[in-house]
């Protein structure tokens, strides 16, 4: 296996990169992406490698034995990189891009690619966790082509790289509760600044699903007695979407908002737009709070509240319902690929209304597979 130390005594790290990377290559492999493209390449490998001045020119001159011109990923594996680590970092990377863009076999293919180059190697644990948590989220995404979300291998990668919230909700989504309790039970022993407050509210919405009021309700009280946010921001959308109470609702979220949670901030937003207060300036703010999502774990309504605004808010009505329906898509779309099951149900209802059956049975199974919990507004 590639990054073996066996392997490592044959061949300099180059040269086996270079041979592994070129090994069943498909076709079409998402592996020439200009570097200009690729966002989180700049200051990492720039740092190592002392080019951070000649980024605006996306190339730059690598000097080793020739002179070569450095444009795309694949130039940077193959001539620059040469070591096992900085490799599996960048084909994380490269997978990470190509899931953002909505490419799933591509992504899936490269995050392969990680796990493998840099599983039972002790030097590459960290490496290793980072490569199988893409690849549980590339198993978690959409794509009815490559008949995803894969649940049980999310779960499975999830699990190897110690992502016990994305197991989680993998099991959530498989009906394993026990399961994802045992993992959330996890998190709370992890002690990190907030777990147990996270754990309880993902616990709250574990029972919400299963049309557990009363257990959901103890788990988010739990949860608000801490400082994560998301009791508040699970027990909100309860109050508002289930027992209409709304002053309760929007009063929880402003709390969650001052523990930082952005998901409550976004809910507060969503609020404004219900009472026909939206202006050009706090539709942009919205815009980057959601935009800006860095943790995928999470429900990301806010890109469900975006389409619902973009195309129903009085503010808006002015701009040419065509653009408005393509920018209200586009919003639907990056929920899809950060596992809103807002955003699958909406699809659903465009696939049950265009009479694509088969689409209808896949929009189905996702928002299940995400934790969808019979809540939408």
């Amino acid at each position: 296996m590639f990054g073996s130390k066996k392997q490592s005594i044959l061949k300099d790290p180059a040269e086996r990169i270079k041979d592994w990377l070129s090994y069943n290559k498909p076709e079409d492999h998402g592996f020439e992406v200009f570097i200009e493209d690729f966002d989180l390449f700049c200051e990492d490998f720039a740092e190592d490698y002392g080019i951070a001045d000649s980024l605006d020119t996306f190339s730059f001159n690598y000097y080793g034995p020739d002179e070569i011109t450095i444009n795309t990923v694949e130039d940077l594996l193959i001539h620059v990189i040469d070591s096992d680590n900085q490799a599996v970092e960048l084909l994380t990377e490269l997978a990470r891009y190509n899931r953002s863009q909505g490419y799933l076999a591509n992504a899936l293919y490269w995050a392969q690619k990680a796990v493998i180059l840099s599983e039972d190697n002790n030097e590459l644990i960290e490496q290793y966790f980072d490569a199988c948590i893409e690849l549980g989220n590339c198993y978690f995404s959409d794509s009815e082509a490559c008949n995803l979300p894969d649940l049980i291998d999310a779960a499975k990668y999830y699990k190897r790289g110690c992502d016990n919230l994305g197991a989680a909700r993998a099991y959530i989504g498989l009906g394993e509760y026990d399961k994802a309790e045992s993992e959330l039970e996890l998190i709370k022993l992890i002690g990190v600044d907030n777990s147990t407050s996270l754990a309880n509210a993902w616990l709250g919405q574990m029972y919400f699903i299963q049309n557990n009021i009363p257990k959901a309700l103890k788990y988010w009280q739990l949860s608000i007695e801490g400082c994560s946010g998301w009791g508040e921001y699970f027990m909100g959308r309860y109050l508002w979407g289930i027992e209409h109470k709304c002053n309760e609702a929007v009063s929880l979220w402003k709390q969650g908002y001052h523990k930082h949670c952005n998901e409550c901030q976004t809910e507060l937003y969503h609020y404004v737009m219900f009472n026909d207060d939206l202006d050009e300036e706090t539709m942009n703010e919205w815009h980057d709070v959601v935009a800006k999502r860095a943790d995928l774990q999470i429900y990301n309504a806010g890109y469900q509240f975006l389409y619902d605004c973009i195309l129903y808010s009085d503010a808006l009505m002015d701009i040419d319902i065509d653009i408005r329906e393509a920018d209200a898509q586009h919003y639907i779309e990056l929920g899809l690929r950060n596992f809103c099951p807002y955003c699958a149900d909406t699809r659903l209802s465009q696939c049950q209304l265009d009479g694509f059956d088969e689409s209808i049975r896949h929009y189905e199974r996702v928002k299940k597979c995400w934790g969808w919990d019979n809540n939408a507004y």
